[in-house]
């Protein structure tokens, strides 16, 4: 499982107000789901390029470089959550502390996401070595 819009949009699927959407601290969450969408779109895609290429020429990625790839894809989504974003969400005053708690919860989320692959992933190669 990965961070994504649709897990942010279900989780706020009525529970933040017209108003509360147009606050910062929601529209720093919600990027924070959309550059991490983008990240792995983009593993995505190099990934399928760089399989179809090598196919072709008798190579293939070796498990454990794609699996590198998308350790440090892991590792750098979860780096985009930052202290900025959860004090914008502690102290934005223009959302309700219903929608503050929401939002709190939707960063608790991400991070369990980021952290749960992480820890089925384990460092790059060249860490551990």
């Amino acid at each position: 499982m990965k961070p994504n819009t649709n897990q942010f949009y279900e989780a706020v699927k009525d529970k933040i107000s017209p108003e509360g959407q147009k606050s910062v601290a929601y529209q720093a969450v919600q990027n924070l789901f959309v550059q991490a969408q983008s990240l792995y779109r983009i593993l995505d895609f190099v990934t399928s390029e760089q399989i179809a290429h090598f196919k072709k020429a008798e190579k293939y990625l070796t498990h454990r470089q794609e699996n590198d790839a998308i350790t440090l894809t892991v590792m750098y989504a979860r780096e985009l959550r930052t202290d900025i974003i959860d004090k914008l969400v502690k102290e934005d005053t223009s959302i309700s502390d219903l929608e503050r708690l929401t939002l709190q919860m939707i960063l608790e989320i991400y991070k369990t996401t980021c952290d749960a692959n992480y820890g089925v992933l384990g460092n790059p190669r060249w860490i551990d070595d």
